[in-house]
């Protein structure tokens, strides 16, 4: 789908507008505030034109293993005392699949993903308070780019990054270093590429019963 018909983006915004507060992020605020998908290391990701069935098979995972959970019961999954064991959440919002990998995102491979998205739109943030935090996305019309967040070097890399440039001054995510914390800069990514590709998401979605696979490893 054309950039246009994707609803791209709200007006200019000037430098003195900039804040996860003011510059229309109000949308995404609520990923930051607890319980989240980042809460600790977590990855959400976003893609365009296939079924949470096609993201359970790229993990290999069977139908009879997953099952409903919310995201506070993701983070004890095996049941056991203080548990951490990695799961998938997969959601449906509109056209677009969420994949939600709420614990130890970090050491989770990203090929299964990158499998089901090939010819999709496809958008990653990745939140890790020990690092790194990546952003990234694809698309068949090629755009693509990728940066890491709260960094005080440019990280924007890929054959889009021109293009990115400009979307990444507009909110507030250059010139670097920002003003704002990893996670401002969290709400900031998200609501650039939700402008950019057209995604949408609640908090109760995230955080009510969702289909949900404990992941091996």
């Amino acid at each position: 789908m054309a950039t246009a018909q994707r609803g791209r983006r709200a007006a200019e915004m000037t430098d003195n507008d900039l804040s996860p507060e003011t510059a229309g992020q109000d949308d995404w605020a609520w990923v930051i505030e607890h319980p989240t998908v980042f809460d600790d290391d977590g990855r959400m990701s976003f893609i365009h034109g296939i079924t949470p069935d096609d993201v359970f098979a790229a993990y290999g995972v069977p139908p009879a293993a997953v099952r409903e959970m919310t995201l506070l019961e993701s983070w004890g999954y095996d049941t056991s005392a203080d548990a951490e064991t990695a799961c998938v959440r997969v959601a449906l919002s509109g056209e677009w699949v969420v994949v939600m990998e709420p614990v130890r995102a970090g050491s989770l491979p990203t090929e299964p993903l990158g499998r089901a998205a090939v010819n999709h739109d496809f958008v990653t943030v990745t939140c890790n308070e020990m690092g790194p935090n990546q952003v990234s996305c694809h698309s068949p019309d090629g755009r693509s780019a990728v940066f890491l967040l709260n960094q005080p070097y440019y990280s924007l890399a890929g054959p889009s990054r021109e293009y990115f440039d400009r979307l990444m001054h507009e909110v507030g995510l250059l010139p670097v270093p920002t003003p704002y914390s990893t996670r401002e800069e969290v709400v900031l990514a998200l609501a650039m590429m939700s402008r950019e590709f057209g995604f949408t998401l609640s908090p109760e979605t995230v955080r009510g019963p969702l289909p949900t696979a404990l992941l091996p490893g």
